[in-house]
């Protein structure tokens, strides 16, 4: 299905899905300009559409690992992201949407590329579920069809006339995984939002958007993924002592690490060093955002943060996702 729009003056969506394992726990803010309050923005998937009614700039921003009920925007007792609230206030709030992966990779392809994850498999590799359960590297298999998931979503808005520009962290974001397809512009240096988005912002500037000459940014940082480790002075904003718990740095995704003898001092300082990354990688958003006012491009702008998937942080004996 293609991405929509919801109409609205400004908008803004969170998702929250309790029922679900907490590494499908994610977020997503959205605030969007609209020419009317009766519509969708024009000229998102319209080619050719009027560039007076379509914004002149996009900005998707990814909060890898990034869940919902950690925001005090959904009653969380800690003040981790007043930015994505202060964003969250400019629109509507949105509880009933779900990642579609725990994983990077699968997440983003889906997202990007407005396909679910068995969709892209099919189409991919032209197997089946069945075929798939069958293949003896079935993991490689995935790998390489995810890997040749083209991004429809930024070929629409370069086919709509946006100029577009993706920064990531690298890693699973990278062009070995073809995340660049369809950007004129692309930066994978990584170096967490500290530095990516100082450069984001550089282009931006030198961008210039107009409804003339629109533009399509996307912003991506692991700052909250495992080991769970920030700079000051978020690094000890809810952990005072870091001697006095485990340190995870180097078992990120190993099968190990679910067999950690964990203490339940261990769990709260995981906790609160996760909670840590989310308000440096909110900083930063307030940074961006500051930066798009000072421009006079934030209230005509349609800005979204999302996660990609959340994180278990000891539910079920599970760390990571």
């Amino acid at each position: 299905s293609k991405p929509s729009f919801m109409p609205s003056r400004f908008w803004a969506s969170a998702i929250r899905s309790v029922r679900a394992p907490a590494g499908l726990l994610a977020v997503a803010l959205i605030a969007a300009a609209a020419s009317s309050c009766s519509r969708a923005p024009a000229g998102i998937h319209v080619p050719g559409a009027d560039e007076r009614e379509r914004p002149p700039l996009i900005v998707l921003v990814s909060m890898d690992t990034l869940r919902a009920d950690h925001l005090e925007l959904y009653g969380y007792a800690r003040r981790t992201a007043p930015h994505l609230t202060a964003l969250a206030a400019d629109g509507l709030v949105f509880e009933t949407v779900a990642a579609q992966s725990t994983q990077t990779l699968i997440s983003h392809k889906s997202l990007l590329t407005a396909r679910y994850p068995l969709r892209i498999l099919h189409e991919e590799t032209g197997a089946g579920l069945v075929d798939l359960a069958g293949l003896g590297e079935s993991g490689r298999t995935i790998l390489k069809a995810f890997r040749r998931a083209g991004g429809s979503l930024v070929s629409r808005l370069d086919a709509a006339g946006y100029r577009t520009a993706g920064f990531t962290d690298g890693g699973w974001m990278s062009r070995r995984l073809r995340f660049d397809d369809g950007f004129g512009h692309f930066d994978a240096e990584g170096g967490g939002f500290a530095k990516i988005v100082p450069r984001a912002i550089r282009w931006l500037e030198a961008a210039k958007p107009t409804r003339a000459r629109p533009v399509f940014v996307f912003v991506h940082g692991y700052d909250i993924h495992c080991p769970y480790t920030s700079r000051a002075p978020y690094d000890t904003k809810f952990c005072r002592n870091h001697a006095a718990h485990v340190d995870l740095a180097g078992e990120c995704g190993k099968p190990g690490l679910m067999s950690m003898d964990l203490t339940p001092a261990d769990l709260q300082a995981i906790t609160d060093h996760y909670d840590g990354g989310i308000a440096s990688a909110d900083a930063w958003l307030g940074v961006l955002l500051a930066r798009l006012r000072a421009a006079g491009l934030y209230d005509e702008a349609m800005i979204v943060v999302f996660g990609d998937h959340g994180e278990s942080l000891g539910e079920r004996g599970v760390i990571g996702h």
